[in-house]
Formats: structure tokens, C-alpha cells, sequence
């Protein structure tokens, strides 16, 4: 509940210039093969941004705007993990553009929507999506500057775009002339579980603090750029972060290896989750330090592991977040890597990471329970005051302090979701949660994904982690079916296990010492297999066209 200390303001620009000046021979990023040394990146990232500049982009407004409008440029990065990724990303950040991450999985509407909402200055893209590129933005009657990174896809040039290699020989290697700010733009897009993209805007300073790296390991604020940089000579960790860049929690981890002075090691197989890929991958580069997204990746690596020995004895920290990690799963990493230290972060892409909950093979934390961070808190419903530690009500999780300065051209969405109470602006990303004992807080889920049934809320993630438990349940997701006597029930959406399966009956036996009877599920829809996002997130609008779909069909079990 205390404040936290406002520590310096910084850009992430000169972070990592003056970070590759202090250890320029270290490994910055590893992709197989393709291996750059922090000295070569850096002299990479100039030439994109000298590039960009050699273009006329880098346009500057006043920067003395509204906070849900943006100051500059835009540049989409349309591409899976890769190092041309993080290279555009810095390069764009050093040209003082604002990149965006574009989700690889859109269509050519969605992509419509996106980029009229962003209005990209320039196009960084991956051959391999030229065509949905080419459609979109002959709908969108628009001309950014295009800059295709090639693959193995055998796609040619698209028409009057440049190759990102071309880019790099063409650009000056130079300092970049432009001098960076704190005030400088970052913008995620985030697709949350309902609706169109909205994009969320904030201050470079900021986000460093909040989600990249920017923090001691008591969660207290850097006072001085030296220190920060004193902290990276003395890096040298091995990241490997397995969800795709184009989502907050990918991104933001491997900035935390960027802003650190660590490496930054990229599975080779990045077109989609490969677990055995990723554990070849974590003995070749004898990586320390693993990022997943909670069960739906641990639950294939570990299932790699039993099948085949691989060495993972290098491995000292794991983080999970994006989705829940089941207790029996860190378990079962213990079996494997005895001593590692297994992090649940729970963040959004409105408020950054700001809770966090610590598992050791001899100290585990109550499942959805984490410690708050950063000026974390509960609101009340009516967002009147603060929750206090002693009273156990369910508020709004809120955050206070380094914040975002708004969504991307929105003002009402930017005004209800960062109120400002008492003096005090806080983000309300809309979890709900309640204070538990040693001041920690209990997640329930998202109020959006709340099934109200007969007057009951029923947060599903809560069901999701009981029904997940169960040995015969490989994965499942729940969500409100239509009900003449509760108006809404809950119903589960469940992928056995090969070879099991088992009745509603008997997983509503299963959950009824762990759940109050109203929060069974009272339906169920067995698929093939369970649609989640390429970071693991849970797809609810696919949910619940198949439980619409099943109900119709007859298929369900009630």
C-alpha cells in the first residue's frame, strides 16, 4: 500500500546504447545460428534508424498533447520472434517513431481497423503475411513506407516496398542525431478478451518502470542511470522468452534482458509453439533464465521432458504470466530442476506488471494469490476510496504511480479507466480481487468474463483452475450459456486427456469440495482441442460459439 519512491526518468534509446558501450563483446541476441554481439546490435539498430531518418520519418509534434494522443510517428511490427523484431523496434525507438506490435493471427479487417486506429508512418513486415498486408492496406488506400523482412516463405518483394537488409546497408552506422527523450511514446495494442484492439500509449520512462526491467529486486525505483548501467556489466543471464513479441508479456521479458545487459536467446522454430524445439534450445544455449505463459505452455514442455531426457540444469528462474500456471505443474518442474524459482506475474497491458507471487520447491503460494507491487491496491465497486488491507470486500484491482498516459485516440475510454480519485490517478484494467492475509491479494478474473448465474457472479478463471486440476483434463476454458431459469449458466469447454474422459457428473463430483455448488458448471462441450492465442491467453469469444454450437447440436452434456 505504500508509495513507491519516483526514481529517475530514463529512454530506453540511451539505456541500450550505453549498455552496449559497457559490454560490447557480450551476446545480445541469439537466433540458431545468427548471433550478435551487444556492439553489433547497436550499430544494427543505428542504420534502421538512420535509415528511417534518411526518409523524412521522425516527424515530432509538440509533445505538450492530450495524454490519449500521441506527439509521433507510428511503425508496425509485423512479424514472429525473430531478431529483425527487437532490432525494429530499437531502431524505430532511436529515429524517435513509436513501434507497435501487430497481431501476426489477423485478418485483413481486423489489420484494417488496427492500422486505420494507428496510422503507420512505416510497415515493418515479414514476406510471409505480404498478401494479408497487400489487401488490407489497398482497402485502407494507404502508402506507409514498407520494409519487408525475407524468410523462408519464397515470397518475392512486395511492390514498392524496401528489404530490411537493404535498409541495414544503407544506413549510416553513425550516432543517430536525434536526441531521445523520457516523454517518448510506447504503445502496445492489446486485444483483450472482447472487442476491437485499442491501443495504449505510454511514456517510455514509465513502462522501463513498470514492466521492462525497470526496478531493483525489491521493486524499488533506480536512482541514477550509472546504476542501471552498473547492473548490466554485472548481467550475462540467458533469456529465452517462448510467447510471441507481439504480446505485452513476450516483449516486455526480453526487454528485461535488454535493459539488464543479459542475452537474449529466440527459439529457432518461432512459427508456432514447438516444446521439443524449446528444450533443445534451452541445452544448446544453456539458458538460466525461461519465459512462459502459464499451463498451456508448461504442460507440453514438461510432457517433452518425461519423454526425453534433455539437460536443463542450467535453468535458475522460470516466469509465467498471460494465464495461470497449476500448482501440480510447478511441481512437476521441481522434479526436473530442484532449485529453480518459479515466478507468477500478473500484469496488464494498462497498468504493467504489478503483482507477483514466488514458488520454490519448499515455499509455495496460494494458487491466483500474489504480492502487490508498484502501488498496487483494491478500489471499491463504486471507486470511491481505497480498500484497506483488513477488509476482505471484492474491489477493483488498481494500480497507482507510473502509469500509461492513455488509450490511442480515446478520450471516454481513457477518462473511465484511469480515474483520478482523491488527487490520486490509478488504472483499473478490470480484474477484480480482495485483500488476503499478509497483504496479499486474491485475483478473481476479469469482470468482463464474469457469468452472472441467477445473481451469482462466477469468476470463470477461479472454475478454470479447479476443472484443470482434474487428471483427466488437459485443458478447458469456461464461459456463460444462455438459461431460461438463471438467465446464464456456467459451462466448461473441455480437451481430455488422450485416452480419458469423464462425465459432467463426475467433474462436478471432483470440483465440490473445492468450489460452492453454484459455480459448477452445469454444461459441457468436449472438443478435440482447446483454441488459445499463441501466448497461451484464452480465446472466450471462440468458447462460447462453441458451446452456442454444441447446445444446438445436441453434443453437450447437462
Amino acid at each position: 500500500m505504500s508509495e513507491t519512491k519516483r526514481g529517475v526518468d530514463v529512454n530506453l534509446v540511451d539505456l541500450q546504447e550505453r549498455i552496449a558501450a559497457a559490454i560490447p563483446d557480450r551476446e545480445s541476441i541469439v537466433w540458431g545460428e545468427q548471433r550478435f554481439t551487444w556492439q553489433e546490435t547497436n550499430l544494427r539498430t543505428r542504420r534502421i534508424a538512420n535509415a528511417l531518418l534518411d526518409q523524412g520519418l521522425g516527424k515530432l509534434e509538440s509533445p505538450r498533447v492530450e495524454g490519449w494522443l500521441s506527439h509521433q510517428q507510428h511503425a508496425a511490427v509485423y512479424m514472429r520472434n525473430r531478431p529483425e523484431y527487437i532490432e525494429a523496434v530499437l531502431g524505430s525507438f532511436k529515429a524517435r517513431l513509436i513501434p507497435f506490435n501487430v497481431n501476426y493471427r489477423y485478418t485483413s479487417t481486423e489489420l484494417q481497423v488496427l492500422f486505420a486506429d494507428a496510422d503507420p508512418a512505416v510497415i515493418f513486415f515479414q514476406s510471409c503475411f505480404a498478401e494479408t498486408l497487400r489487401e488490407t492496406l489497398a482497402v485502407l488506400g494507404k502508402c506507409p513506407l514498407l520494409i519487408q523482412i525475407d524468410d523462408d516463405s519464397g515470397v518475392g518483394l512486395m511492390e514498392s516496398a524496401h528489404w530490411f537488409h537493404d535498409l541495414l546497408a544503407e544506413g549510416s552506422a553513425a550516432p543517430v542525431p536525434t536526441v531521445p527523450s523520457p516523454d517518448d511514446g510506447y504503445l502496445i495494442y492489446t486485444g483483450g478478451t472482447t472487442g476491437m484492439p485499442k491501443g495504449v500509449l505510454w511514456r517510455q520512462a514509465d513502462i522501463f518502470v513498470a514492466a521492462m526491467g525497470g526496478r531493483r529486486d525489491d521493486f524499488s525505483e533506480f536512482e541514477s542511470v550509472a546504476e542501471i548501467i552498473d547492473r548490466a556489466r554485472g548481467g550475462g543471464k540467458r533469456f529465452l522468452p517462448l510467447p510471441p513479441f507481439m504480446h505485452g508479456g513476450g516483449l516486455w521479458l526480453a526487454f528485461y534482458a535488454i535493459t539488464g545487459g543479459h542475452t537474449l536467446v529466440i527459439q529457432r522454430n518461432t512459427r508456432s509453439f514447438d516444446p521439443i524445439d524449446a528444450m533443445q534450445t534451452i541445452e544448446r544455449e544453456q539458458v538460466d533464465t525461461l519465459v512462459i505463459a502459464g499451463t498451456a505452455f508448461a504442460r507440453p514442455l514438461l510432457e517433452a521432458l518425461d519423454e526425453q531426457v534433455y539437460d536443463v540444469s542450467s535453468l535458475t528462474d522460470i516466469h509465467t504470466g498471460g494465464a495461470g500456471l497449476l500448482p501440480e505443474l510447478k511441481r512437476e518442474w521441481f522434479r526436473h530442476t530442484p532449485d529453480v524459482l518459479i515466478s507468477d506475474m500478473f500484469g496488464s497491458s494498462e497498468g504493467g506488471g504489478h503483482l507477483v507471487g514466488l514458488t520454490t520447491r519448499t515455499q509455495e503460494s496460494p494458487q491466483r494469490t500474489f504480492t502487490p507491487v508498484l502501488g498496487t491496491t483494491l478500489l471499491a465497486e463504486d471507486l470511491s476510496m481505497e480498500i484497506q488491507p483488513t477488509d476482505t470486500e471484492i474491489g477493483w484491482v488498481a494500480r497507482r504511480g507510473r502509469l500509461p498516459r492513455g488509450y490511442l485516440n480515446d478520450r471516454d475510454k481513457t477518462e473511465s479507466t484511469f480515474p483520478i480519485i482523491d488527487g490520486t490517478r490509478y488504472a483499473i484494467p478490470g480484474d477484480r480481487g480482495r485483500w488476503t492475509t499478509g497483504g496479499r491479494i486474491e485475483v478473481l478474473g476479469r469482470d468482463s468474463m464474469c457469468v452472472n448465474s441467477g445473481g451469482e457472479k462466477v469468476y470463470v478463471e477461479e472454475v478454470e483452475q479447479v476443472l484443470l486440476s482434474h487428471p483427466a483434463v488437459y485443458d478447458v476454458l469456461v464461459a456463460g450459456s444462455p438459461d431460461d431459469l438463471l438467465g446464464e449458466c456456467v459451462s466448461a469447454v473441455v480437451q481430455f486427456r488422450p485416452g480419458n474422459q469423464v462425465t459432467l457428473d463426475e467433474l462436478r463430483g471432483f470440483g465440490r469440495g473445492l468450489l460452492a455448488s453454484y459455480k459448477l458448471p452445469k454444461r459441457m462441450v468436449v472438443v478435440d482441442e482447446i483454441r488459445r492465442s499463441p501466448a497461451g491467453k484464452a480465446d472466450y469469444g471462440w468458447a462460447r460459439r462453441t458451446l452456442r454450437a454444441g447446445l444446438a447440436e445436441g453434443v453437450s452434456s447437462r
